[in-house]
């Protein structure tokens, strides 16, 4: 780490800048005929640094990042470095914050794993050692990163709708420390992983909600679903739906600050789906 005004010699020490309003990145790069290759370190862990600190990688770390894009080197100060090629730095910036806080301090064995059996909130809690991954081509590799990818922005999208749903949106349970965080459209079919596309929801209806027994309009309004309202009273259990129904809400419970509710759209699109 070299910069401009800094302060060389033994015993000095050096800042990294860290203001409001603004976003602190250390960033270092490697130059190939082809591409660039981005190293993104954790800031806050060289907030002090001396002139002559070495941020070195492992070629082999390098290499990879060239064949199957974003992947990562563990220090052996625990610091997790973030390597990806140059069209890859949208998706550092969007969730640099969880990439650096994979745990390395606990190794697991991956060695029989195949990608299909991965456990991939597993491997996020504990750490991602590159010499400790099953030998994969490639696409199995890139395969992996993503999924790593998928739980760490599953885990965002969890955390943040937990935040905000104090009650259940359709029955007002109000243990909020079990409420799931359900998606309005699913990932598999285009949803995103935003506020205006989840709903916080007990386990109850979460599963509800995700079967079509509960629908859900765009203007938040709440409905049992006609199909399964038949099938249930043909097989004798109407008298269940009946007690389901004395205890949702009319329309749905929506948190207090209007950027975090869903989105009319995606409520009534699903609405539509299911219905």
């Amino acid at each position: 780490m070299i910069f401009d005004g800094d302060q060389r010699g033994a015993g000095y020490r050096n800042t990294l800048r860290f203001m409001n309003g603004y976003r602190t990145l250390l960033l270092g790069f490697y130059s190939t005929a082809e591409n660039y290759v981005i190293a993104a370190y954790d800031p806050m862990r060289h907030r002090e640094y001396a002139y002559s600190k070495s941020l070195q990688l492992r070629q082999e770390s390098i290499d990879r990042a060239l064949k199957v894009g974003l992947t990562f080197q563990i220090r052996t100060n625990g610091e997790v470095v973030v390597i990806f090629p140059l069209d890859s730095i949208e998706e550092y910036l969007q969730y640099a914050e969880d990439y650096h806080q994979v745990n390395p301090r606990i190794t697991i064995d991956m060695q029989e794993t195949t990608t299909t059996s991965l456990n991939v909130k597993q491997a996020v809690n504990t750490t991602l050692i590159p010499e400790q991954l099953p030998q994969l081509t490639p696409q199995e590799r890139k395969r992996v990163v993503r999924e790593i990818g998928r739980y760490i922005r599953d885990r965002r999208f969890e955390e943040a709708i937990k935040r905000v749903y104090e009650r259940c949106a359709i029955c007002d349970f109000q243990y909020d420390d079990i409420i799931d965080a359900a998606h309005i459209v699913s990932v598999a079919d285009g949803g995103t992983d935003t506020y205006d596309n989840g709903l916080g929801l007990c386990p109850n209806c979460h599963r509800m909600y995700d079967r079509g027994l509960i629908l859900v309009d765009g203007s938040g309004k709440i409905y049992l679903n006609s199909r399964y309202v038949e099938g249930y009273a043909q097989s004798g259990r109407a008298g269940s739906l009946e007690s389901l129904g004395a205890t949702l809400r009319k329309f749905i419970w929506q948190p207090l600050i209007a950027e975090h509710h869903p989105s009319p759209e995606n409520l009534q699109r699903t609405f539509e789906a299911r219905r």
